[in-house]
């Protein structure tokens, strides 16, 4: 009994019709004007991602991004969907049965304000089968048309947003295409892309010339393409069209039969005409449903009157009871929304204008982020933001520009005239004096951990939530350690920071009441701080540091502080304002509290002053009862000196601007003598009766340097009538900012500092594969398969890649995951069998990077993989170009008749030049600097082939070249000439002719001639004036000595003969000089000589080589010009 065959698997196809929404968004990043994106799209972020890759490339490629600034006159933001929609009431879920026609009208009350309206046709499934369980793609047929009410033409749809789409994938294929061939496609005309893509279905035996050429109207479908033909993919069923988006162009293509077979099937009376001009055709596969968008533009007038009008009709007939059991094809209308108010402006407000197409990138909203040069400031006019540098005296204007400086921030917080302070006070101003002052200290460069040189205090902070003004104008402040005060409208910046004592206080000029000291808590005297921050380096992610005093843990217990530096992005900022805070809670924690009359009106916040008290051992102080600038002697109206005569001390008194000190004796406990002479006694005439000084030295100690904190006037109407204020001080520590600004300098600090620099860079982002190609592999792997090799490259490689590849006849699908970017693919389809391939980057984490979509592709023979590789590629001056050799043809390699050549240079491009099969090199020729593009292309004919024949292409080889690194040099000078003389006849001073000799063992020059050769033949020195170098060295032997340039231009030529030049003339001649100076040189020495290639004296690698002549040692003398002996000679 005879045994039965294994039966056919069914063919299957998968879904192929997937939803193309688009998502469009528009965010508001700030009020006021930005300077926008800190690196461009390299610093926007999508769910994390950058945007643009460190290498260039696009992450995402069905995302658009527009940034407007916020300025005023802004142009607004155009919506691609059309802003805002609303659907029409009477066009939710509609079925669409066979041949009905489904009409809608727009409402009266959007008459003059459309700009689109969108269809949304959903279908709920879409296949065709048959009982031995084959699934297929279908097609239904729809017929889409509006018009104005009113008028009697009809416009129909004929494309949707799936064409748009598809129409891209094929570019993908093109643009390879055009690569393997050292061409560029998007540079190309449209002409000469439509040419190119002829040529590539060609050599891919989609189509051949009869298809194009044939003229018999028997066998051609006369097709007027609205949209140019991109390929026509023969199978054992036919030929389909496959039309994409470009120019009008009527073509005629050969096919088997009628491309109206299939659709006739729906609609037995669907003429071409109605199906090119008429129909949309919605072909694919989906069992989970799809939306097809459809679009239309209508853009009404607000002068307009009139309504529209829609007619939607299924051309394709309903499928029978039988057909049901194993195909689908239901549809229906979703939705028709009306959109209006296409543009918005958005004056003063900086926006995000946001588009993408629905992707397995973009299944729901993510998070979109960047990093911005944020808020435009007003900064001082001749202040550069960027190199924090100044141009001259600032006249006190200002001009808008972006800046992270501290003070200018505080100042536009205080000046905005729409949401600072002045926009409530009109009339509020800023002090310009201690503006500057600010700027500067903020802008001084430091010392970071690194070693690098850093702004003190920068600021850069994302304000999202509402703030208290002043609130957030004195945390401003604080961020650079300084403090504002209004006084009568005009605001003053004062800091924290290293600065001279402008005054003293002491028990003789407080009231009596004596100063009242407090000792900060022991509990805020900190031991250790930590510090938060959004570390730039770790893309702003919050990191915690911590600043330890290790001995007062010892001695007091843990004391701990946490705060956040707000504005701060950088570690050694960030330790550096948390040293500052413990520093300052530690060792400025004396507070001192007195009133003294009339003094507010001279000081200021943070100026610092003495206190000099005897109690607590902070010097001593006295009033004096006069001075006598004659001896210098002082008496003190009070005796308060208490230790032996002779003792000396420093006395401080006080100028109109600010302190002055000197050193004195005690002569008696009411009397001081100041040291000096007599010079130095005048010295001192504002020491007048009741003067009070300051007396430190000996038993006394030194007054403490002490910080005004807090000032508080009298009110007038007390006794004082306003004229009493009580002082909040503090003591200084004033080592502490030579620490804070050394931070860098661990021998400088006595703290523990976490200041390890722990980058976590952001992980990179797999770019696109590019260059890729596909073989079909000549073998079947070990289980009988069909195989393809897949190569591609990748800037950032992947960790993992989804390739998916699909007959594009049949539409089956087969799919796999590669970890690398070479890989066997299988099972493959068919020879000769047209293909879609995607390839997906994943990365860490799982998602899924852009794709790239290639369709329309027959992967070659892996006879291309065996092809010889590229041994060099360089510039060959002698072979006029650059020279690529590759290597001998490996063992085993296809039978080939000859090579076809395809090179480009920067000026020409040649196509098909013939190489016999034994050459191993070809020379591109020169064409100055850019890039030299080769691709060998290996002709095999039938007889070869046994059969097969066709073009196999190489790789394609690309050489850089620089033509201003191109050294070729110049040839060297010829036909040397010297001729010397041991006297030489000069002008003297008097104009007589008189003959001069030259020193023992030296001569003149009488002239020197010699030919240039490259000055006829080479344009670049043709007409170079200084064609030469010429040196000199008086030492006998050549080889080693010492030279000397004699120069022949310029101001001072070194060099006191004439020199004769003429353009295009290659002999250079030097010739005696009638100057009234001569220039010896000495016997037996040596001349070297080279051509110059670059005027002005400047050597060159293009330069020749030396050549050298000598002096001979005898030389004859120069002749006396005597009229005389002329005579003589003449008359006999």
């Amino acid at each position: 009994m005879g045994g039965g065959g294994k039966g056919k698997s069914p063919t299957m196809t998968a879904d192929n019709l997937f939803n193309q929404d688009t998502v469009e968004l528009g965010l508001a990043i700030s009020e006021g004007t930005i300077r926008g994106l800190t690196n461009g799209l390299k610093t926007m972020y999508v769910a994390g991602t950058p945007v643009e890759s460190e290498t260039g490339e696009l992450n995402f490629q069905d995302l658009g991004i527009s940034i407007k600034q916020g300025y005023y006159d802004d142009q607004p933001v155009r919506f691609m969907m059309g802003g805002e929609a609303s659907v029409m009431a009477n066009a939710n879920s509609i079925s669409l049965p066979a041949n009905i026609t489904r009409n809608f009208t727009t409402p009266s009350t959007y008459r003059g304000s459309l700009s689109f309206i969108d269809i949304r046709l959903l279908v709920q499934t879409l296949y065709s089968g048959d009982s031995g369980g084959n699934v297929y793609s279908s097609s239904v047929l729809l017929e889409v048309k509006y018009r104005k009410t009113g008028t009697t033409d009809w416009n129909y749809v004929l494309k949707g947003s799936k064409e748009l789409i598809e129409y891209r994938k094929k570019i993908n294929t093109l643009r390879q295409e055009a690569l393997d061939r050292g061409l560029n496609f998007d540079l190309m005309t449209e002409e000469q892309q439509y040419e190119f893509e002829l040529n590539v279905l060609k050599e891919m035996k989609n189509i051949t010339n009869d298809d194009i050429e044939a003229m018999n109207e028997d066998m051609v479908d006369h097709i007027t393409v609205n949209n140019r033909l991109i390929n026509v993919v023969s199978s054992s069923s036919g030929s389909s069209l496959r039309p994409s988006v470009g120019s009008s162009r009527s073509i005629r293509v050969f096919q088997k039969h009628s491309i109206l077979q299939d659709y006739r099937a729906q609609d037995p009376d669907v003429t071409l005409d109605e199906l090119q001009h008429k129909f949309t055709v919605i072909k694919g596969k989906t069992t989970s449903g799809y939306i097809q968008e459809v679009c239309i533009p209508v853009f009404d007038d607000p002068s307009d009157t009139h309504d529209w009008e829609i007619q939607i009709t299924r051309k394709s007939m309903e499928l029978t009871a039988d057909q049901k059991k194993f195909s689908g094809k239901e549809i229906s209308i979703e939705s028709i929304a009306l959109i209006t108010g296409q543009e918005k402006t958005y004056s003063k407000i900086a926006t995000c204008h946001i588009v993408a197409q629905h992707t397995d990138r973009f299944n729901q909203i993510p998070d979109f982020s960047g990093e911005f040069d944020g808020f435009m400031c007003e900064v001082p006019t001749n202040y550069n933001p960027e190199e924090r540098t100044w141009s001259g005296i600032w006249d006190g204007r200002f001009k808008r520009a972006w800046t992270n400086n501290n003070a200018l921030i505080l100042r536009e917080l205080v000046m905005n005239r729409d949401w600072g302070k002045r926009s409530v006070e009109p009339l509020i101003t800023m002090d310009n004096t201690s503006l500057l002052e600010a700027i500067q200290w903020c802008d001084e460069p430091l010392k970071d951990l690194n070693g690098e040189m850093k702004p003190r205090h920068t600021f850069n902070m994302v304000v999202q939530e509402q703030q208290n003004l002043d609130d957030f104008i004195s945390l401003m402040a604080g961020t650079f350690h300084g403090s504002i005060r209004e006084v009568f409208g005009v605001n003053y910046i004062f800091i924290d920071k290293p600065k001279t004592a402008k005054f003293f206080v002491c028990p003789e000029t407080i009231l009596q009441t004596d100063f009242h000291f407090s000792m900060a808590d022991l509990q805020t005297q900190f031991n250790e701080i930590k510090v938060s921050f959004s570390n730039a380096d770790n893309n702003y992610t919050e990191d915690r540091r911590r600043v330890i005093d290790e001995p007062s843990i010892v001695k007091n217990g843990y004391i701990p502080y946490s705060f956040q530096a707000i504005g701060v992005t950088n570690l050694t900022e960030a330790l550096r304002q948390a040293a500052y805070m413990l520093y300052t809670n530690r060792d400025e924690n004396i507070f001192s509290t007195f009133s003294q009359p009339r003094l507010g009106h001279l000081v200021n916040l943070y100026d610092n002053f003495y206190l000099a008290s005897k109690k607590n051992g902070w010097g001593n102080s006295a009033r004096i009862n006069g001075y006598d600038q004659a001896t210098g002697l002082i008496s003190l109206r009070d005796p308060v000196l208490e230790l032996p005569t002779g003792e000396t001390y420093l006395i401080t008194y006080h100028l109109p601007s600010g302190l002055k000190s000197f050193n004195a004796k005690t002569v008696d406990p009411l009397t001081l003598q100041v040291e000096g002479s007599v010079d130095d006694f005048t010295q001192h005439g504002y020491l007048r009766e009741e003067s009070p000084i300051m007396i430190a030295g000996g038993n006394y100690g030194t007054p403490k340097l002490f910080r005004v904190l807090e000032m508080e006037q009298s009110d007038s109407s007390e006794v004082a009538q306003g004229e009493l204020f009580t002082f909040k001080t503090c003591i200084v520590s004033p080592a502490k900012y030579a620490k804070l600004d050394n931070i860098w300098d661990e021998a400088n600090l006595d703290l523990g500092l976490e200041k390890e620099l722990v980058i976590y860079k952001r992980e990179e982002v797999p770019t696109k594969p590019k260059n890729i190609r596909l073989y079909a592999m000549d073998r079947s792997n070990d289980v009988g398969q069909l195989t393809y090799k897949l190569t591609f490259e990748a800037d950032i490689v992947a960790p993992e890649y989804e390739v998916i590849w699909a007959n594009e006849a049949s539409g089956e699908t087969q799919q796999t995951y590669i970890q690398n970017t070479e890989s066997l693919l299988a099972p493959a389809f068919p020879y000769d069998v047209s293909i879609s391939l995607r390839i997906t980057p994943i990365n860490y984490a799982g998602e899924r990077m852009d794709s790239v979509f290639m369709t329309d592709l027959i992967p070659s023979s892996f006879m291309a993989s065996q092809l010889p590789p590229l041994v060099s590629m360089t510039y060959d001056d002698n072979a006029g170009g650059v020279t690529f050799t590759w290597a001998e043809d490996p063992v085993g390699i296809f039978d080939y008749s000859h090579i076809l050549i395809d090179y480009r240079n920067p000026t020409t491009t040649k196509l098909n030049v013939r190489l016999d099969k034994t050459k191993r090199l070809f020379t591109v020729p020169f064409g100055g600097s850019g890039d030299y593009v080769l691709n060998i292309k290996y002709v095999v004919t039938a007889i070869e082939g046994q059969g097969f024949e066709g073009i196999i292409p190489n790789l394609t080889w690309k050489y850089s070249l620089d033509a201003s690194e191109i050294s070729t040099r110049l040839s060297i000078p010829t036909n040397l000439v010297l001729n010397m003389v041991k006297s030489m006849v000069v002008q003297s001073q008097a104009n007589q002719a008189e003959l001069v000799p030259a020193p023992a063992g030296y001569g003149f020059l009488s002239s020197f001639s010699f030919n240039l050769p490259d000055r006829i033949t080479n344009l670049e020195v043709m007409n170079n004036a200084q064609p030469f170098a010429l040196e000199y060295t008086e030492s006998s032997i050549a080889a080693g000595a010492i030279w000397e340039e004699l120069t022949y231009f310029g101001e001072t030529p070194t060099l006191k003969v004439n020199v004769k030049v003429a353009d295009g003339n290659p002999k250079i001649v030097l010739q005696k000089s009638d100057l009234t100076t001569s220039q010896p040189f000495k016997l037996n020495g040596w001349f070297r000589i080279k051509a110059r290639y670059v005027e002005g004296g400047f050597d060159s690698t293009k330069d020749s080589d030396w050549v050298m002549i000598q002096i001979p040692s005898n030389i004859p003398n120069e002749i006396l010009f005597d009229p005389e002996d002329i005579y003589d000679q003449q008359f006999n």
